[in-house]
């Protein structure tokens, strides 16, 4: 949707716009189906703050602009962090991701 905003949003369409849009968009399906889901998160973060910081200047309150920035990276880097899921791309080629927490307490004893 980012990219398809910015995509319409330009008055005069360059090759520059076109290309972040594209890319916008390329991130975008690359999460929505789960493949690379690491390295497409950190893209959609960075892409999201520069997208974002360079909309503050826009509006009239820079405020609620900057809770979009803090939002959109938490949520990125999570996925980042967590992974795409069961159902993902990535689960479906390089194999499901298991966390195993050990029990302390036993293994003290």
């Amino acid at each position: 949707m980012q990219g398809a905003g910015y995509l319409s949003g330009a008055v005069t369409p360059t090759t520059g716009v076109w290309l972040v849009g594209a890319l916008v968009i390329v991130i975008g399906l690359l999460l929505g189906i789960g493949f690379l889901t690491p390295i497409a998160s950190i893209a959609a973060a960075i892409t999201s703050i520069v997208f974002d910081l360079k909309t503050i200047s826009k509006t009239s309150n820079p405020l609620n602009v900057g809770l979009g920035i803090v939002d959109a990276v938490i949520v990125t880097l999570a996925l980042a962090i967590l992974g795409a899921g069961a159902f993902s791309l990535d689960a479906y080629l390089f194999g499901r991701r298991e966390i195993i927490i050990p029990d302390i307490s036993s293994s003290s004893k």
